[in-house]
C-alpha cells in the first residue's frame, strides 16, 4: 500500500513565510523517503490569492498518483474550528467509493495540532525553554507568546499559558489576537514586573496577522504595549523557522508513519 503524507495549513498570503513553507516541504521530501509529500492551504482566501488548488483537488492528485493510505499532519497550533473542519473533511473522504465500490483511500490517519494534548503542550514548553532562557536573564523582560486565537481552542491556549507561566515565571504569558486569553488579562501582571516585552509568535507562519496585528499595524500589540510605556521587541520568526519545531513535526509524522506500518 503506497503512503502519502499531506501537510495541511491555514496558509499565508505573504511571500516570505511561503518560502519557508516551500523549504520545509523540500526537506520533508528528503527526510521522508519512499512517501509521497503533498501540501494544501485550507483558507479559501489564501488559495485565491496564490491561485492554489484546494484540499479536495489535492486529494484528487493523491488518488490519481496511486496512493491509498494518507497521513494528514495539520500545521495548526490548537485543535480549534479549522482543525475540526479539516478533520471532518478528511473523515468524509474515507466514505467515498470508486465505480467498483472500493474505498478511494484504504486508510487515513490524522495528526495532532501542535498543542493537541497535555503531553504535547509540555513538550512544546520544553522545546521553547533553551530558546527563551537567554531572554529571561533580565528580570525586567517579559516573554509574551502570541497566537491567532480560537474559541474552540481557548482551553488549549489557557492551559499552555499556565504551563508557560509555571516554567518561565510570572514575566511570561500567552495572548491571542482573537478571543482569550487576551492582552487586557495579562497587562496588570506586566505592569508590575516588566519594562521590556518580547512578542514571540506562536504561529507556523509570520504572515498577514503577524504584520498587521502584532508588529506594525494601527492598534497592533506592539503599538498598544508601547502606549503603556513598554519597550517592545517583536521576533519575526514563525515556528517553521525554528529547527526545534521542525524536528517536532518530523517526530509527529514518524509516529503516524510507524502506526501506518511504512517502516519509518
Amino acid at each position: 500500500m503506497r503512503t502519502a503524507i499531506l501537510f495541511a495549513a491555514f496558509g499565508t498570503t505573504q511571500p516570505e513565510p511561503l518560502e519557508d513553507f516551500e523549504g520545509f516541504l523540500k526537506r520533508a521530501q528528503e527526510v521522508l523517503r519512499g512517501v509521497g509529500v503533498f501540501s494544501s492551504f485550507v483558507s479559501p482566501t489564501v488559495q485565491r490569492h496564490h491561485g492554489m488548488e484546494g484540499l479536495l483537488t489535492t486529494f484528487g492528485r493523491i488518488y490519481d498518483a496511486g496512493y491509498t493510505r494518507v497521513v494528514v499532519q495539520p500545521l495548526l497550533i490548537v485543535p480549534g474550528a479549522v482543525y475540526t473542519a479539516v478533520l471532518n473533511f478528511c473523515a468524509a473522504l474515507t466514505t467515498l467509493r470508486d465505480i467498483r465500490g472500493n474505498p478511494l483511500f484504504a486508510e487515513m490517519l490524522f495528526g495532532r495540532a501542535l498543542l493537541g494534548t497535555p503531553e504535547d503542550q509540555k513538550a512544546v514548553v520544553a522545546a521553547f525553554t533553551p530558546l527563551v532562557a537567554p531572554h529571561l536573564k533580565d528580570r525586567g523582560t517579559a516573554i509574551v507568546f502570541v497566537g491567532h486565537g480560537s474559541r474552540e481552542g481557548e482551553s488549549a491556549y489557557r492551559e499552555f499559558d499556565r504551563l508557560v507561566t509555571r516554567a518561565f515565571g510570572p514575566q511570561s504569558g500567552v495572548v491571542v489576537l482573537e478571543g482569550s486569553p487576551n492582552l487586557a488579562e495579562l497587562l496588570p501582571r506586566l505592569r508590575k514586573i516588566a519594562q521590556r516585552v518580547i512578542l514571540w509568535p506562536l504561529m507556523f507562519f509570520t504572515g498577514h496577522h503577524f504584520k498587521k496585528d502584532i508588529a506594525e499595524g494601527c492598534g497592533s500589540l506592539r503599538e498598544r504595549l508601547e502606549e503603556e510605556g513598554f519597550t517592545v521587541e517583536v521576533l519575526p520568526r514563525g515556528l517553521l523557522q525554528e529547527e526545534t519545531f521542525v524536528r517536532m513535526l518530523w517526530e509527529r509524522v514518524e509516529e503516524l508513519l510507524t502506526h501506518a506500518g511504512t517502516g519509518h
